[in-house]
Parts: structure tokens; sequence; C-alpha cells
């Protein structure tokens, strides 16, 4: 069943200002503040329908990573590869003619031709509620996100500083410091990017993570759908357990693209766009409408359902 989505484009999206401290020139001023891992995701809330959302997560990184190397108008040269991890010998399941997409997902990995986790960005992603990227919509707590549904998050990354390449690994764990298993070493890498895996869910979490590949691929285009329709989107290909694949840019503008009508209004000195198209992302759904800002949908819901004075 075709479903018709209408996207708004809300512009702009006010996000709270934290306040900051200034340290003086005092020796007797605490030099600065510790953040606890456990602490933290205890504080961290990620209801357990929402198992996807660490994935989402580190797609918004790569975006954000590709956007940092090439430029807002390098997005085409970027390239994303979202690797879906399940239980069992690929070959031994192809063997006793077992259809792979009946396994649950155990894990993901997320690789990307981005800028790195260079030494910048490598502080940012030790820096609690960072503002590196607040501009974008982001909080500062994706990777907190992730350790609130999975065990481990496992980060390898090529990057360049000054005219010399290195490669940087480490696991992001629940307990404090948080940072295990910590190497940097020069790298032979002509490239920078990054490759970051989600292992294993917490209990609660893997029932409700999609399992078929057609599944996850077309929640990944809804959740990105301001992406793909503004061309801010670089090439993102899923592939499964057993080499099957699929890339999503292409099935967008085969699929969706085509059926697309836009136009723009006005709410008092706010320009606003509503994208009008037909989908099969909610298969077994009616119609839905997203309200979208920074790059992503900040409400989802039913039409004739008024959630404005939520925004």
């Amino acid at each position: 069943m075709l479903s018709q989505i209408a996207v708004f484009v809300l512009c702009p999206i006010f996000e709270p200002k934290f306040v900051h401290c200034e340290m003086s020139a005092d020796k007797n001023v605490v030099e600065g503040l510790r953040a606890s891992v456990s602490g933290k995701l205890r504080n961290t809330n990620l209801p357990k329908r929402k198992a996807m959302w660490p994935l989402f997560e580190l797609i918004r990184n790569s975006i954000h990573a590709i956007e940092e190397r090439f430029g807002p108008t390098g997005i085409e040269k970027g390239n994303i590869e979202v690797k879906i991890q399940r239980p069992g010998e690929t070959t031994l399941l192809e063997n006793l003619g077992i259809d792979q997409e009946e396994y649950s997902v155990v894990g993901f990995t997320v690789s990307d031709n981005g800028i790195g986790l260079d030494n910048a960005n490598y502080e940012s992603f030790k820096t609690s509620d960072s503002e590196k990227k607040s501009a974008k919509g982001a909080k500062g707590i994706g990777r907190f996100v992730c350790l609130k549904a999975f065990k481990t998050v496992a980060f390898k990354s090529t990057y360049k500083e000054g005219s010399a390449n290195y490669e940087r690994r480490f696991t992001f764990k629940a307990q404090d410091p948080g940072i295990f298993d910590y190497s940097v070493s020069p790298s032979d890498a002509k490239g920078s990017g990054t490759s970051v895996s989600l292992i294993e869910f917490r209990e609660g979490y893997a029932k409700y993570c999609l399992k078929s590949l057609d599944e996850i691929g077309s929640k990944i285009i809804e959740h990105f759908l301001i992406h793909f329709l503004t061309d801010q989107v670089p090439e993102i290909l899923l592939v499964d357990v057993n080499l099957i694949e699929q890339n999503l840019l292409a099935q967008y503008r085969d699929k969706l693209k085509p059926t697309i009508k836009s136009e723009d209004f006005e709410v008092g000195d706010q320009v606003f766009t509503v994208h009008l198209l037909k989908s099969d992302v909610r298969r077994n759904e009616t119609h839905h409408i997203y309200y979208c800002g920074n790059g992503s949908s900040v409400i989802d819901e039913k039409p004739g359902i008024n959630k404005f004075s939520t925004i």
C-alpha cells in the first residue's frame, strides 16, 4: 500500500544553550569538571522501541564527517556503508537453506570516508554534551545513546594531522572511564574515514530492531528523508551478511523522487516548504506527516492530530 507523506521543513530550530562558567586565572579555581560515563548513561533515556536510533546516530555522524571533509557542496563525494550483523555463520545458514533475514540483528557497522576522528573531533568525543556540532542540531549525546542500547561501541578511524596520517582505535563501554583499548599509530592510508561497530544489544532492545534488509533500508530513508529531499545525503550502501546490498540513494531517486510535489508557504516572516510524496516506507500504515528541521524528523504523526504545541 502506497501512503502519502507530507514533509514540513521547519526552520529555524532553536536549540537550548548551555551555560558556561568562565574560569579565572585564580589558582584556587578548579581546573575543570569530570563526567561519569555510567552516570551519564543512567540519565540518558532511550525507550526500547527506539532500538534503531543508535544506527541513526552513527549515520548522522558519518554525514557530518563527510560534510566536514568535503564541505557542504561536496556531499556527493562521500559514501557510507552500513553492514548488518547477524548470529551464525553465513555459509552454514545458506547450506541449510535458512533465510538469514529470519535471524535477529545483533549489531551494525557503519563506515564512511569523512574527516576521521582527528584530534579536534576526538576531544569533542571526550567532552560530554559537546557543542561542536550544535549548529547542526546535534546535542553531543549520540555516543551515549549508542551505549544505552549496545554493550560496546568499537571505533577505528584514519585521519590527517598536519602532513602525517594516523589510525586511532578504541572501544567505548558503559563503565568508567568509558574509553578502553586505546591506541594511535602512524598509518599508510591515503584517505581518511571512520568505522564504528555497535556490538551486542542490551537486554530488551533486540526484539524492537527490524530484521529484513528492505525494512531497515526503508527505515533509514524515512529517518533521513529531509536529507534525501534536499539532496544533502551521500551514497549509502546497506549490506547484509550474505552480501546482498541496497543503494539507498539510488532507491530514493528511482522510487520516491519522481512522486514528489513541493510548495512553499509563509507563517509570519518564516518560509516553510511542504513536500508531498507517495512511499511504501510505511507499508501497513496510512498517511503520515513529518515535521523536519536540522536535517531530521522532529515530529512524526498521522494527519488530523494537532501537535504544533509540542514543537
